[in-house]
């Protein structure tokens, strides 16, 4: 039932360092969906992908004193993309495996005992250790594909944080590239910071002040640079942009859309609604969907003085 800042700050889980790194790699081409890219183009892109390959196994090696001491975990866009991963770091000296929906039982079963016990160093997954696995000795996790799903990006990131002994700390990697305007980051550094939207992008240009006692985050350059690009374009935006959004989801539906599933479809928050002094009201005024009087506008205006009613703190 806690939230994982409220876990960290009770000692309930293991801290993190985690590290957002450039990787180069051009998903600006990657056809695009309401639900992200598509996962066929994506994995085309990053299987047979040895630049990337060498610069994950590299990053690796440059913040562990002993790759064949980790425990790690690379979660990847495709089957084909883990395999493709297993065998390049195995060729690379890392022992790994890949393993997936389609594997052996046997094989699946077997896997955590052979990680556990440095068998193997790295065991890269598509879609089967997101959730609902227990590897308290997992120590090291590879992102090697975007997600804006703050659900899927705290369910692969809590398969590093349980505690176990000898684990001071888990060790996280996530590699970004040059993404389409479209893609946001804000749901995933929320979930990882525990800021809201609103704070992020100063959170990002101080370095992320605010973190838990133990835990780091880092981002090279290129990557904050991009992120932070990213966070002006598309954390708040006024009325003006929210407006282009709720125009954009209305041509591809036959019915009105709703202030809830406006939220539901963009992955924005009640507060990006209600901030700046405009309401939802506005937003259809602006984008052409509704007719709305002064009046109209006042009310849904002042409805955002009740955002934080229950919450003293804010």
């Amino acid at each position: 039932e806690l939230r994982l800042w409220h876990a960290m700050e009770q000692q309930l889980l293991a801290p993190f360092d985690y590290y957002g790194i450039a990787d180069g790699t051009d998903l600006r081409r990657v056809k695009w969906s309401r639900k992200g890219y598509d996962a066929g183009e994506l994995g085309g892109v990053y299987t047979g992908n040895d630049a990337r390959a060498r610069l994950v196994l590299r990053q690796l090696e440059r913040r562990v004193a002993d790759v064949r001491a980790v425990r790690g975990l690379g979660f990847c866009v495709s089957v084909d993309h883990a395999e493709y991963m297993a065998a390049r770091a195995t060729e690379l000296g890392v022992p790994a495996i890949a393993v997936h929906g389609g594997s052996p039982a046997e094989l699946r079963a077997d896997v955590p005992r052979r990680l556990r016990e440095r068998e193997v160093n790295l065991v890269f997954t598509c879609d089967l250790y997101n959730e609902g696995v227990d590897l308290p000795f997992v120590d090291a996790l590879l992102l090697l594909r975007p997600t804006m799903s703050a659900t899927l990006f705290l369910q692969q990131l809590g398969r590093g944080l349980r505690l176990h002994e000898g684990k001071d700390a888990c060790l996280v990697l996530d590699f970004i590239g040059q993404h389409r305007e479209e893609y946001r980051f804000d749901a995933m550094l929320g979930a990882l910071t525990g800021q809201p939207r609103a704070k992020l992008k100063v959170s990002v240009e101080q370095d992320f002040p605010l973190l838990p006692s133990g835990c780091a985050v880092s981002l090279d350059p290129v990557a904050r640079e991009q992120i932070l690009a990213s966070l002006k374009r598309t954390i708040g935006g006024g009325a003006k942009r929210l407006g282009e959004e709720l125009r954009e989801l209305s041509t591809q539906r036959d019915t009105p859309l709703g202030l809830a599933e406006f939220l539901a479809e963009t992955g924005r928050e009640l507060e990006d609604v209600y901030t700046d002094g405009f309401g939802w009201r506005q937003v259809q005024a602006t984008a052409g969907v509704a007719a709305a009087t002064d009046d109209d506008l006042e009310r849904s205006r002042v409805l955002g003085r009740l955002l934080h009613v229950d919450d003293p703190s804010r």
